[in-house]
C-alpha cells in the first residue's frame, strides 16, 4: 500500500457531528501516526476541530454563505479549490454523506475519496473511489463513524478493533478567556455548575422555558449553593434572559455571549449538563460531564450522549422518534416530561457526586 502522509477530513457540520467524528479521526491518527490531517470544516464551527485530541495539521474552511451567493461564487469557488488541491492527499473521507461534501472531496484530486455505501443522499457515492457499508438505523453515528474508518485501507490491514475514546483536547485561548469571564462573574473552582441549554434547530426539540424555570428552582431549593449557567447561541438570547430572570437566585444566561470555543470550556467545567436534543450534549459526553437530555422527536440510540454516565428523559407516548422538526400534532405531546422527576433525578446526582 502507498504510505499515507496527507489525509482529508470532511465533515463540515454540524457541531454535534463534529465531535462524533472525532473518534474516527483518532483511530486514523493511531494508524497513520506521521500523516497530516486536514479538516474541511464550516466557519462558524471552526474552533471546535481546535477539541480534537488528534492534532489536525490545517482547518480548511468551507465557505458555505458565499457559495450560495451568487455574486461571490465564483471566487469562492476558485479559492476552496486552490486550497484543497493545495496538497495531493491519498485519502478523503467524507463523514457527511452529502452530494456537495462528496462533490469538493472530489475537487481534491486526491487519490482516493472514501465514503458510507448508504450516505445521507444517493449522489453522494458517485464521487467515492470506494464505498463502504456501515449499519445507519442500528448504531450511534459515533459508531457509525468508527465503523467507516475501521474499514479504510491500511486501517482494515491492522486488524478490526475499535477503540471508542471521548476526550477533549486543552486549549490554553479558550481555557483563559473563561478564566477571565468566571473572574467577572464571581464563579469559583468550589463552586458547583449545572450548564441548561434550552435551545435546538428543531421547534420540536425545544421544550418550554417554565420547564428549565421549574427545574432549576426545585434544584436551588435542596442545593442553594449550586449556580446555573444558561448556555446557546444568539438565537437564544430571550429564552435564556427568561429562565434566569423567572429562576432567579444564581442563574447566569450567558446565551448568546460566548463563541463556540469557550461554549466547550464552560461546558468542560461544569457537572451536570441538562439540554435538549442539541450539540451541547455532544460536547458534554466527549468531555466526560455527565448529561440530563430530554428527546421527543429524535432517537436517542442513534444520536444521544454517548457513554453510560447519562440520562435521557422521554415522555410514554406513541409518536416518538417522529423525526418532525414540527410537531404535526400541534401541542408537543413528546414534550410533557416531569420536571418533578427530572429534578428529583438530579439532586439525587449532585448528592452521590458529593459523597464520593
Amino acid at each position: 500500500m502507498k504510505k499515507i502522509s496527507d489525509i482529508l477530513i470532511i465533515k463540515p457540520s454540524s457541531l454535534g457531528d463534529i465531535f462524533h467524528a472525532f473518534p474516527a479521526v483518532a483511530q486514523l491518527r493511531r494508524h497513520f501516526p506521521d500523516a497530516g490531517i486536514d479538516w474541511m470544516v464550516n466557519p462558524e464551527f471552526a474552533d471546535a476541530i481546535d477539541f480534537c485530541p488528534s492534532t489536525i495539521r490545517r482547518k480548511i474552511i468551507f465557505p458555505r454563505r458565499e457559495l450560495a451567493d451568487f455574486s461571490k461564487f465564483i471566487g469562492a469557488f476558485w479559492r476552496l479549490t486552490k486550497e484543497l488541491r493545495s496538497v495531493r492527499y491519498q485519502m478523503v473521507i467524507d463523514f457527511q454523506g452529502l452530494f456537495r461534501s462528496a462533490f469538493f472531496g472530489w475537487l481534491a484530486h486526491a487519490d482516493a475519496q472514501y465514503g458510507f455505501a448508504n450516505p445521507k443522499e444517493f449522489s453522494a457515492k458517485l464521487f467515492y473511489h470506494r464505498r463502504y457499508s456501515v449499519a445507519f438505523d442500528a448504531c450511534h453515528a459515533i459508531e457509525r463513524n468508527l465503523s467507516l474508518a475501521k474499514q479504510l485501507p491500511g486501517i482494515e490491514e491492522a486488524g478490526s478493533n475499535v477503540v471508542i475514546e471521548q476526550v477533549l483536547a486543552p486549549v490554553p485561548r479558550f481555557s483563559e478567556a473563561v478564566d477571565r469571564r468566571f473572574e467577572q462573574l464571581k464563579i469559583t473552582q468550589d463552586d458547583h455548575l449545572i450548564g441548561i441549554c434550552p435551545g435546538a434547530r428543531w421547534q420540536s426539540k425545544c421544550w418550554p422555558a417554565e420547564f428549565f424555570t421549574t427545574i432549576i428552582r426545585a434544584v436551588a431549593a435542596q442545593r442553594p449553593q449550586t449556580k446555573f449557567l444558561i448556555l446557546g447561541s444568539a438565537a437564544e438570547r430571550r429564552i435564556g434572559i427568561e429562565i434566569a430572570e423567572a429562576a432567579g437566585g444564581q442563574t447566569i444566561s450567558l446565551t448568546g455571549e460566548t463563541g463556540i470555543g469557550e461554549l466547550i470550556e464552560i461546558i468542560r467545567r461544569c457537572r451536570v449538563l441538562v439540554s435538549n436534543d442539541s450539540g451541547p450534549i455532544h460536547i458534554a459526553a466527549a468531555a466526560q460531564v455527565p448529561v440530563f437530555a430530554f428527546f421527543g422527536p429524535t432517537d436517542p440510540e442513534l444520536t444521544g450522549p454517548y457513554g453510560s454516565n447519562h440520562q435521557v428523559f422521554r415522555a410514554d407516548v406513541e409518536c416518538l422518534k417522529c423525526f418532525e422538526r414540527k410537531c404535526p400534532r400541534h401541542d408537543n405531546i413528546c414534550h410533557k416530561i416531569s420536571s418533578e422527576e427530572v429534578s428529583d433525578a438530579l439532586i439525587k446526582h449532585i448528592t452521590s457526586q458529593e459523597s464520593k
